[in-house]
């Protein structure tokens, strides 16, 4: 993904951290890590400048998304679960 369309999905996410029908999105970061909502924007400063940057520090973001199924992910920050729609949803 290109940097300008990673950075417009970190500001996005900012704006909207769900998706339609009330899904949550994460954050996905260059390294694998996932993210959630709430530390993306407490950390949007860092997470700007690193995406910019190409910096490898952590906290490069790559793109947001909505995690469907399989393992709940972790927040990389803050260390909340985050389960995947199917899941929550009993199907």
């Amino acid at each position: 993904m290109k940097t300008r369309d990673s950075i417009n999905a970190v500001k996005d996410m900012i704006r909207a951290p769900y998706a339609w029908d009330g899904y949550t999105k994460v954050m996905v970061m260059a390294d694998g890590d996932s993210m959630c909502a709430a530390c993306v924007k407490e950390n949007y400063r860092n997470i700007l400048r690193a995406t910019r940057d190409n910096d490898r520090s952590g906290w490069q973001a790559y793109a947001a998304e909505i995690p469907w199924e399989g393992a709940p992910l972790q927040c990389c920050a803050c260390a909340v679960d985050m389960r995947g729609m199917y899941a929550v949803r009993g199907f």
